[in-house]
């Protein structure tokens, strides 16, 4: 074995693997249900893009959930790799793989596109300079009034605007999803809203 098959894979640590019954084939947990609009819980589910873990400010995998290294693949090859629903549990449907249904709505490039802008902004929002350890000194002698006064737009505003421009250009092309803002997850996962995957049958 070479020293890179001996290395960690990264893996969405967002899904699990687990069987409803015993003995029964297992499948992946790879969608969630919606805590940001509880009014639709019922028609839309979550992907959660996880984290990367090797900076010290917040980052997202740029690997469409289901891609990564550590992915569990589907049993039989394919071409394409696409979320396929075998297992119905409480009314939702799973697949024996780590291919999430944002798949269906996104490619691997666009998602890239979508994520890397994302990790730029949060980036310029986290990363150490001197104007923010001037900022943060003045702040600290005006007792937290400095932050009051505006110079610009902030890398988080700009983030935000981010998000609502993606939504709009979502809903002008007929795509059903949405992303949210990182800052409603806390930083912890950046979520996709998706419509509740249906079965086989389009059931």
């Amino acid at each position: 074995m070479s020293d890179a098959d001996a290395q960690p894979k990264f893996f969405n640590y967002h899904e699990y693997r687990q069987s409803y019954q015993y003995n029964l084939t297992p499948y992946i947990t790879t969608h969630f249900p919606n805590v940001y609009e509880p009014s639709n819980a019922d028609t839309t589910r979550i992907v959660r893009v996880p984290r990367v873990a090797e900076v010290d400010h917040p980052r997202f995998s740029t690997a469409i959930p289901g891609t990564e290294p550590g992915a569990i693949l589907p049993s039989e090859q394919q071409e394409s790799l696409f979320f396929k629903p075998v297992k119905e549990i409480d009314g939702q449907w799973y697949s024996e793989s780590s291919i999430s249904p944002l798949t269906l709505y996104l490619d691997q490039e666009t998602f890239e596109k979508i994520v890397t802008k994302v990790n730029e902004y949060l980036e310029s929002q986290y990363k150490a300079s001197l104007f923010w350890i001037i900022y943060m000194i003045f702040d600290l002698l005006t007792f937290g009034l400095f932050r009051f006064l505006r110079f610009g737009k902030r890398s988080g505003d700009e983030l935000e605007d981010y998000v609502e421009k993606l939504n709009k250009d979502f809903l002008n092309e007929d795509k059903p999803i949405r992303l949210v803002s990182p800052r409603l997850s806390g930083y912890l996962s950046l979520d996709f809203i998706i419509p509740t995957p249906k079965g086989p049958s389009g059931l």
